[in-house]
């Protein structure tokens, strides 16, 4: 792994920060001062900006100067889209593996023609991208999955949640079970032949990550736990 170590902490500041405080000159009527406390850039360098902003006629026509020799390969607005996108195949059972995520950016990439020195040959991104990417988005990060039949992955669905319940709260209303009748059950499997699930990224604090699988092989062997809301536990 290769990780690049600046060598000066000229433009320290984000692209979106010098842009905020500009609009807070502009809009908010903010003095250089305080937009440079507020958003934390040099108010020099704010000024300079401000100058370039006049004379390019308009926020939205200045092009700012990037210093340095290295570039994201995505810029903030495409990798926001990325990280939406391992959400959703997350949330479906479909979670990216890390080369799956770097054969999707490097597609990405070749498809709207977005300059990168990914290799053409074994078309995939190269692993220092994918180790920034992860650093850049601390809200992902690489989990193991659980095997989710697909039966149980399609029935849990928010029409069958509604309706369970639904009748719970009929059956609740109707009996008012006292606490000593109210159960509940919970069961583990654990198989002979364990098979273990590539990682996956997935959302950090997330109880439970998924991965469609085939059906079962093996033996399982299955403990199951039962108590009340009285804190009563059926013996073994």
């Amino acid at each position: 792994m290769r990780n690049y170590v600046r060598k000066t902490n000229v433009k320290s500041w984000k692209e979106c920060s010098m842009i905020e405080a500009l609009k807070g000159v502009l809009e908010k009527k903010l003095s250089f001062t305080k937009a440079s406390e507020t958003y934390p850039i040099p108010a020099s360098i704010l000024k300079t900006r401000w100058k370039r902003m006049l004379e390019a006629g308009g926020l939205d026509q200045v092009k700012f100067l990037q210093l340095g020799k290295y570039r994201p390969t995505l810029s903030e607005d495409p990798e926001k889209e990325l990280v939406e996108h391992i959400r959703i195949m997350d949330s479906k059972f479909f979670g990216l593996t890390r080369n799956k995520l770097r054969r999707v950016l490097f597609k990405f990439a070749e498809e709207l023609g977005i300059p990168h020195n990914f290799s053409k040959t074994i078309g995939i991104a190269g692993r220092d991208w994918y180790q920034k990417f992860m650093k850049r988005h601390p809200e992902i990060s690489l989990r193991t999955p659980e095997n989710t039949s697909f039966a149980r992955a399609a029935g849990f669905n928010k029409f069958v949640t509604n309706k369970f319940f639904d009748l719970l709260d009929g059956l609740m209303t109707e009996f008012e079970f006292p606490p000593h009748n109210i159960w509940n059950v919970d069961e583990t499997g654990t198989s002979v032949v364990p098979k273990k699930q590539p990682k996956v990224i997935s959302l950090k604090g997330k109880h439970q990550v998924g991965m469609i699988s085939s059906a079962e092989r093996g033996i399982t062997v299955t403990a199951a736990i039962c108590c009340n809301t009285a804190g009563q536990f059926l013996p073994c």
